[in-house]
């Protein structure tokens, strides 16, 4: 899939999952930790610029796409409050790592970030599906007519059921 610059400048401007200041250092010989303001909308992580005057610029200095990631609490370095991600596909040793001022901040961004891949919300369906079929015994074919049927019957049951759900099951 292919993204303009005009559409992720308009995704970035778009409500955030979680957004505040944090320090950043990049993955690579001698980078050092760098203040940004991150912005977590779906799965992009945007992350702007901090000018001298400590304003925000208006487009986004990059963005990281969480997915295939692993996100964990850091305790190998010196940072305090920090959390580091690292992508599959890259080196172990290149790892982004973050730091926040508060531990309840540092727990509120790994358990949002974690929340925000495709994969994570594709693996709890699959856990959900399976659920349901043991409990009602019956295969796919008619999980899925049960489903179609249940949601064409009462929608908003459906909706306000799957919300108090996603939040009883995820407990990190």
């Amino acid at each position: 899939m292919k993204f303009s610059e005009e559409d992720i400048i308009g995704i970035s401007k778009k409500k955030a999952e979680a957004e505040g200041r944090l320090e950043h250092r990049a993955p690579g010989p001698g980078t050092k930790f760098r203040e940004r303001y991150f912005k977590l909308v779906g799965n992009l992580l945007f992350y702007f610029r901090i000018n001298e005057f400590g304003a925000l610029e208006n487009e986004p200095m990059g963005v990281l796409v969480i997915e295939n990631f692993v996100v964990n609490v850091n305790s190998s370095s010196n940072a305090i409050f920090g959390f580091e991600i690292q992508f599959l596909d890259e080196a172990p040793d290149r790892k982004h790592v973050f730091t926040t001022r508060t531990e309840e901040s540092m727990k509120r961004w790994v358990k949002l970030l974690r929340l925000a891949s495709c994969y994570y919300w594709k693996e709890k369906m699959n856990l959900l599906m399976t659920s349901l079929k043991n409990s009602k015994g019956c295969n796919n074919q008619q999980l899925m007519a049960h489903q179609l049927v249940g949601q064409a019957s009462t929608p908003d049951k459906t909706i306000e059921s799957s919300s108090k759900t996603d939040e009883d099951l995820i407990k990190f």
